[in-house]
């Protein structure tokens, strides 16, 4: 049962408010810093007048659209709202769950570092791998949810930066 599940994997951050209070706060600053690496990256191909700037904004804008709308088409509902659990990130969103859009946008920005420069591209993989972690232990997804994110969005990163 989903409760079990979820016991066991928070219960060691639920012993020390320290633990919680750290989840939640390396929840934001991997979020914050992945945007930061997407926007940083976006203005030094500006200023360089890098060509790939215009596939760099159009692949991660239109694949940000199409994970938005069929977020929104499926309307999945999130761990709290189904199981008598009390998450350790605190969030009252109803449904739009599936597929997480945190993991979905830090999948395609990890593709799109990659694209420009393998280094960076592999950090924020690493970090976008923390950072499912993170959203699983905290409540607000099932680890379906991270997992369809994070698969949807190395997908069209594939396609846009590597196929097409």
């Amino acid at each position: 049962m989903y409760t079990d599940f979820y016991e066991r994997i928070s219960a060691p951050f639920r012993r020390s408010e320290r633990a919680t209070a750290a989840l939640s706060v390396l929840n934001k600053l991997l979020v914050w810093a992945t945007a930061a690496a997407f926007l940083g990256l976006a203005a030094w191909l500006a200023l360089h007048q890098d060509a790939r700037i215009i596939r760099y904004l159009a692949v991660c804008a239109l694949s940000f659209a199409g994970a938005t709308a069929l977020r929104s088409a499926l309307n999945r509902p999130r761990p709290y709202e189904l199981y008598p659990i009390e998450g350790l990130i605190k969030k009252d969103t109803k449904g739009k769950s599936f597929p997480s859009r945190h993991l979905f946008s830090a999948s395609v920005i990890s593709c799109a570092l990659l694209w420009v420069n393998v280094p960076a591209g592999a950090a924020c993989f690493a970090a976008t791998a923390i950072l499912a972690v993170i959203r699983v232990v905290g409540g607000v997804h099932f680890p379906r949810d991270v997992l369809a994110g994070i698969a949807l969005g190395i997908a069209c990163g594939v396609m846009g930066f590597w196929i097409i």
